[in-house]
C-alpha cells in the first residue's frame, strides 16, 4: 500500500501535466 500512495502521487504529478497539455491543444482546435 506505502508503494501504490507514493506511486499515486507520482502519476499524479504527471496526470496534472497532461491534463494542461489536452486542455490546451482543445482550445486550439
Amino acid at each position: 500500500e506505502e508503494l501504490g500512495i507514493e506511486y499515486d502521487e507520482d502519476v499524479g504529478v504527471d496526470f496534472q501535466s497532461l491534463s494542461s497539455l489536452l486542455m490546451q491543444n482543445k482550445k486550439q482546435k
